[in-house]
Parts: C-alpha cells; structure tokens; sequence
C-alpha cells in the first residue's frame, strides 16, 4: 500500500500533538501518542498498488511547484474501528 500525505510545519506539528495530549488526559483517545513513528499529517491518496517510478516523476514535478498553504481544522472526528480521533480540515481550492 502507498500513501501520499501532507505534513505540516514544526509548529503546527506541535500545535497537533498538544491537541493529541489534550485527548489522551480527558481520557477520549491515547491512540496518537502511543504511537512514536506517527506525525501530524493529511492523507492525500492511498493506492493498493502504483506505477512507483512514472508516479514519482509525475510527483516530484508537482510538488517542484508547491507553495505551503494555509490549512484551518474545524471538525474533530473519529474512526469507528478504532475510536482513534483525526482532525477534518476544511476543504479550500488550495488544499
């Protein structure tokens, strides 16, 4: 499985996992900070399989472009199978 995902910067990385804290002391979900590989992130895309090498080169010729954007998180969600929570960003034409 591949993923494409968005990450943020150090401060807003930060700002995430103070939020993570928050959850995991009132006791409505630890899941995030248990696990030490995991940062802040958005998913773009996942794929079961891909073309890698087209991919990349398709890939890296977009984010050669890329300008960091502006991202406002308004929605606290959960996955059912988990309990696990994940902030929803707002949709904007940037993102």
């Amino acid at each position: 499985m591949y993923a494409v995902e968005m990450f943020f910067s150090e401060e807003i990385e930060d700002y995430v996992r103070q939020i993570w804290y928050s959850l995991a002391e009132e006791n409505l979900d630890s899941s995030l900070i248990s696990i030490k590989e995991i940062k802040p992130h958005i998913t773009l895309a996942t794929y079961e399989s891909l073309q890698l090498e087209s991919f990349k080169k398709q890939f890296i010729s977009f984010i050669e472009k890329f300008e960091p954007i502006d991202v406002n998180f308004v929605t606290l969600g959960t996955f059912p199978a988990t309990g696990a929570c994940f902030l929803i960003p707002t949709m904007t034409e940037e993102l």
